[in-house]
């Protein structure tokens, strides 16, 4: 990435010239002003925008016009001389602003009021070259100016077709990587240039009919570069700060295959990463588990069950487990088995698959229950979303109760004085927890630090492998599961979502596991049907999220919705609670 090729110097020379035209063109036409004016709003790019609204006469339009030649003499003289990476670069900057490249012309023609942010976007583009050296050499000072006076540029891909961020972190410099995401605020995710053809193509195998070339940075991450580098305190500052390894490039790479030949990358992401609960896979996965495409053939998750006095789970047998994984699976059409009969030895048990409770034993409900739960992933097992509960079974500040409560308790959102902690009951976690534990494991995440102020004010770790938590120093300790998530399958609910509580009398609901398979049958294209009800909406709508509040004050066709459909449909869903998702499909179905 030098900067002392010829075509490099023709190329900033080139820059230098449109700068040097344009910047003339400014001053000819500059509207006269008294010498007590300050020159403040004339030499501040953001504040001129619409200054010169004015209509120009016969001689400043005929400027305007050699404006427009000079600079296409500009480019014409030094393009012979550029590289195919420095006319990229020219090309892409000067597409913007509706040049020609067939015909080596302006089609529209620079008003006054353009001119401003033409000539601040050529300085930027001209400076932004010697900047991303300068990250990729892991010069800071340069970098840190360059993000001052350009900072539209942060996330943009520079000559070589790579952002700073990648730069930085393929040459391992630190430094300069906590600014630009710290301070500077770039994208972490923000991929580098990526071949048009590529872009337009949608294979899903590499060469496959594409007529472009597979090239390795091209649509890579920092993390692509920081896993190939073999940078593994990058790698794992990158991923702290929510960086994407499952995100492809142009080679159909993710971050994770581009460290497998590095041994401390790879052995980082098979303690990071889970790679099973009953069977432990043997290569690192490729996609996160809700973009898997091939259908669950064996069940991968442990049954467990552990009685009310006791803080020790022990496993069902082999035969119950799968007992217990085939009747969450309901076919279309096909009652929902709201209890299941284990035979243990001369005993019978009775398991409810709503509440995950055992009871039973001899046949008595009342003796010997115990709390029932199921190690693995809900989607990728049964292809049903979760309702998450913790119970504490340590605590600093709390004593044991005699009598733990069989009914799930609220957590509350904010303060309430009223609410009292318990030891060993269960409490539905809130949307924003359930939210992040769900992105968690879809994205196969052994450990997440979580804050659950009113638990506790230290910062809990969660294990999704093991299915508990605890504070650093393990003086609040507990376990999570999650339950079923339940709809109705009543009729007059067949064309909408209405969530049913799982511990609420079920004697006139009719009860289904809430799969995705059933949210895509009533995602068809239909705007007079409500898929949820505005009641099972209530205070479920995160009022801090901006792409819900984006969908609740969207208007059909207005453009805003397809900002919103491009988050909703980012890998950062977990910041969106799945009644925003829903709340999109209701207001925008077959936009």
């Amino acid at each position: 990435m030098a900067d002392d090729h010829s075509d490099v110097k023709h190329l900033k020379r080139c820059f230098q010239d449109m700068i040097s035209i344009t910047h003339q063109t400014i001053e000819q036409l500059r509207p006269k002003k008294s010498d007590s004016e300050s020159d403040t709003l004339y030499a501040n790019t953001v504040l001129n925008t619409g200054v010169f609204t004015f209509t120009l006469n016969k001689d400043d339009d005929e400027e305007m016009s050699l404006l427009r030649t000079n600079l296409e003499s500009a480019i014409n003289k030094h393009r012979p001389y550029l590289s195919k990476i420095c006319q990229r670069y020219l090309l892409e900057f000067l597409c913007q602003y509706h040049y020609n490249d067939q015909g080596k012309k302006f089609t529209d023609s620079f008003t006054m009021e353009s001119l401003y942010p033409f000539e601040c976007a050529v300085e930027g583009a001209l400076t932004s070259i010697d900047a991303f050296v300068a990250a990729w050499q892991g010069k800071l000072t340069p970098v840190k100016d360059f993000i001052k006076d350009y900072p539209t540029f942060k996330d943009k891909p520079g000559l070589h077709g790579t952002t700073l961020l990648y730069s930085a972190a393929k040459n391992n410099h630190l430094r300069i990587v906590k600014y630009l995401v710290e301070n500077a605020q770039c994208s972490v995710n923000a991929q580098n240039l990526q071949d048009l053809a590529k872009a337009l193509s949608g294979v899903t195998t590499a060469g496959a009919g594409g007529h472009y070339e597979v090239n390795p940075s091209a649509a890579s991450t920092a993390l692509h570069g920081a896993c190939f580098g073999g940078h593994l305190e990058i790698v794992e500052y990158l991923i702290e700060h929510d960086a994407d390894y499952f995100i492809l490039n142009q080679a159909l790479e993710t971050p994770i295959k581009n460290g497998y030949g590095n041994a401390k990358i790879r052995n980082f992401f098979e303690k990071f990463l889970i790679l099973g609960y009953s069977q432990i896979g043997e290569t690192l996965p490729k996609v996160p588990i809700t973009e898997k495409t091939t259908a669950t053939t064996v069940f991968d998750c442990i049954w467990e069950h552990k009685s009310l006095s006791s803080n020790e789970w022990h496993s069902f047998s082999e035969n119950e487990s799968k007992e217990l994984s085939q009747s969450l699976i309901v076919s279309p059409n096909e009652e929902m088995k709201r209890e299941i009969y284990l035979s243990v030895r001369s005993d019978t048990y009775t398991v409810s698959l709503i509440q995950f409770l055992r009871s039973g034993k001899n046949r008595d409900p009342t003796k010997n229950l115990a709390w029932v739960r199921c190690r693995g992933s809900s989607i990728a097992n049964f292809d049903c979303y979760a309702l998450w509960q913790i119970m504490i079974v340590e605590h600093k500040n709390l004593k044991p109760n005699d009598l733990p409560s069989l009914e799930p308790v609220e957590v509350p959102r904010s303060y309430d004085s009223r609410f009292q902690l318990q030891l060993n009951c269960w409490y539905n976690c809130t949307p924003q927890i359930s939210a992040k534990l769900d992105h968690a494991i879809n994205y196969r995440r052994k450990k997440i630090q979580l804050d659950v102020d009113l638990i506790t004010s230290d910062i809990l770790e969660f294990d999704l492998q093991a299915f508990t938590f605890n504070n650093e120093k393990k003086t609040v300790v507990g376990f999570i599961r999650w339950l079923p998530k339940l709809i109705s399958r009543k009729q007059q609910d067949s064309s909408r979502i209405r969530i049913i509580d799982n511990f609420q009398n079920l004697a006139n609901a009719d009860p289904i596991p809430y799969t995705t398979t059933r949210l895509k049958q009533l995602s068809q294209p239909s705007d007079t049907q409500s898929i949820v009800s505005e009641d099972d909406m209530s205070g479920d709508i995160d009022s801090d999220n901006p792409v819900a509040q984006t969908l609740l004050n969207a208007d059909e066709g207005d453009e805003d919705i397809f900002i919103a459909r491009r988050e909703v449909n980012s890998r950062f869903l977990f910041k969106i609670h799945i009644y925003d998702v829903l709340l999109f499909e209701k207001h925008f179905i077959g936009t």
